[in-house]
């Protein structure tokens, strides 16, 4: 069931993302020793190879930079503590979200963004993006949705034009998936059993 769970969440993250994308996935949430934020969480970003990390141009709204954002988070505000070179960032209650796109945000629930302000950086894996929270939910019903800003790279068409995008991600707080994505989850979860069931027979 767990291995269900997680494909699903994973189709829900990458189904919806087809060509290029900057993904924050939640590494892990541990015991903080906090009691006033008790959990740790820790995601990590992974650019694809079509896009570039940009800095924010402030002399030309034509280059808005790179930045992602993680909806619905927390319950409380978060206290964020790492962050790459180069990132910072920000806590907010609706936003901050890329021209054209329209995620699921909770207004009572808080968001994170990171801003990039370092140079030009290729496609990688980027680690600590931290922080402190009172909420502590990895089920598959803890999916909220991010969406993120770059730069397109090595196309002739697209070179260098500002690609914004979303997607699903595991979040610490419980957040209320869209109806579709319950239909999304359930038909994953289905999909799964089913193949599961066909391997068993033979």
């Amino acid at each position: 069931m767990r291995k269900a769970v997680l494909l699903s969440v994973a189709f829900l993250t990458f189904g919806s993302l087809a060509h290029a994308s900057l993904i924050p996935t939640l590494g892990s949430i541990t015991a903080s020793g906090n009691p006033t934020d008790p959990f740790l969480w820790n995601y990590s970003v992974a650019l694809s190879g079509d896009e570039q990390l940009n800095p924010a141009d402030t002399s030309s709204a034509a280059t808005p930079g790179t930045f992602f954002t993680l909806y619905d988070v927390s319950s409380t505000a978060p206290v964020l503590v790492g962050a790459p070179v180069g990132w910072t960032g920000s806590e907010q209650l609706v936003g901050t979200t890329p021209s054209g796109i329209s995620p699921t945000d909770n207004s009572s629930l808080w968001n994170v963004t990171y801003t990039y302000s370092g140079p030009v950086v290729a496609p990688g894996t980027l680690t600590n993006f931290s922080g402190f929270t009172m909420d502590f939910a990895t089920s598959a019903m803890a999916l909220g949705q991010f969406a993120y800003q770059a730069t397109e790279l090595n196309t002739t068409i697209t070179n260098g034009t500002t690609d914004n995008g979303k997607g699903f991600s595991i979040v610490p707080a419980v957040a209320t998936p869209e109806p579709t994505s319950f239909w999304w989850l359930g038909l994953g979860i289905v999909s799964v059993a089913w193949t599961r069931r066909k391997f068993a027979r033979n």
